[in-house]
């Protein structure tokens, strides 16, 4: 995997260890810059790692002909083969139609020590991330500030009341004050963010929750081997257990009174349930692959879903009892994997999280993409603010970057 190249205990990169062949010191140098933890010294994108380099692709190689021994023409011809595929997007990939409509603008950006897999935004404009090491950090929405961190657990030692292992899944109380989260340590959380305290770790279940769930009665935790458990809110006692699916679920949504949950799988099926009893409504086949991210309207009329293969499809939910009860349309199919999806509260914004370096909105009443926002790597996750004035969005360069309009 990419992040083996990252040593944690010598705090560098060590990509040239697991070189079959050598690169030259200009070609390096290069490379190191587009790793680099610090966001202001890395370079952004392919095109800034071309004008590094200081000549176009095809003198280059024919320069490292003439300069280095044969083995190395290898080096040339795969930097060449790489800056093909960024610059021609495979065939299957819908373009971006100009950006111009809703004018974006990255606030500020939060570095983070690991790689934030899940995010949570309060009411009251605090902002929670969970990241790869276990550990959870409180900010403040309005200048980033950091206010406190829930360290992560390591091995036996006393300290840290953090996970042991990266956090899956994050949401805010209703009332602002508690914060839940999940982790592929098994567990799941609740934590008091007004006195900064843990107040109590639910069992392990013997699989690995992917994401949580807040509704007015039910705490809502899903993950592995296609389950589902429903928690009493207020007592923390479990319900009920849902096994319907038959493979990990990836992603949980919930209507705005809480009274209808959907959740999507990887066996490619997004399942409509009643809550708080957890009775099944209506299974439906969304994606011929993984189902990887879900987007819930507020009322529960569209659900939005994502796949393994850059597939966004949306999909009606209202429909009268006698007649199809959904129907699907493709948004945008990317060239990467969707990683992540979410809605505006007011329903009229989409975003979509890929693998690539990109963060689109997409128009609601239009379905046209108003805005793309980029990043240095991967998009992990992401949220809109309860106003809809921010949109914050996490990467896998292991940074945090808020975003408004001017």
């Amino acid at each position: 995997p990419p992040f083996d190249l990252y040593s944690v205990s010598e705090d560098r990169w060590v990509w040239r260890n697991f070189l079959t062949q050598p690169v030259g010191a200009r070609l390096g140098a290069v490379l190191d810059r587009l790793v680099m933890r610090s966001v202001r010294e890395r370079l952004p994108n392919a095109a800034a790692a071309l004008r590094a380099l200081d000549q176009p692709i095809l003198p280059l190689q024919s320069t490292l002909q003439k300069s280095f021994p044969t083995s190395l023409q290898a080096s040339a011809q795969a930097l060449q083969d790489l800056q093909a595929r960024l610059i021609s997007p495979p065939a299957k990939v819908t373009p971006l139609p100009p950006t111009s409509e809703q004018p974006w603008q990255r606030c500020y950006q939060i570095s983070t020590r690991g790689i934030v897999q899940a995010l949570a935004v309060s009411g009251e404009g605090l902002l929670a991330l969970g990241d790869s090491r276990g550990a959870i950090a409180l900010h403040r929405l309005g200048d980033g500030s950091n206010l406190y961190t829930f360290k992560a657990r390591r091995g036996l030692l006393p300290w840290g009341d953090g996970h042991r292992d990266q956090v899956s899944g994050l949401c805010f109380a209703p009332n602002n004050r508690h914060l839940y989260s999940t982790s592929y340590d098994g567990t799941s959380k609740k934590w008091d963010v007004k006195t900064c305290t843990l107040t109590r770790t639910q069992p392990r279940q013997g699989w690995v929750p992917a994401d949580i769930i807040l509704s007015p009665q039910r705490l809502v935790v899903a993950g592995e081997e296609g389950r589902i458990s429903l928690w009493d809110s207020k007592t923390l006692k479990r319900k009920a257990l849902l096994a319907q699916h038959q493979d990990r679920v990836s992603a949980l949504g919930l209507t705005a009174t809480g009274q209808r949950l959907a959740s999507v799988s990887w066996d490619g099926t997004l399942r409509l349930w009643q809550l708080p009893d957890g009775q099944l409504l209506e299974t439906m086949s969304v994606h011929s692959g993984k189902a990887t991210a879900l987007a819930l309207h507020p009322a529960g009329l569209h659900a939005v879903t994502g796949d393994e293969d850059g597939a966004v499809k949306v999909w009606s939910l209202d429909a009268s009892p006698n007649t199809e009860t959904s129907a699907a349309e493709t948004l945008y199919t990317s060239a990467d994997a969707v990683t992540d999806l979410a809605l505006s509260p007011d329903a009229r914004l989409l975003a979509v999280g890929t693998e690539g370096n990109t963060l689109s909105l997409w128009d609601g009443a239009t379905g046209r993409c108003v805005t793309r926002l980029e990043h240095g790597w991967g998009v992990v996750a992401t949220a809109f603010s309860a106003d809809g004035q921010y949109l914050i969005s996490s990467s896998r360069d292991e940074t945090v970057s808020v975003w408004t309009r001017p």
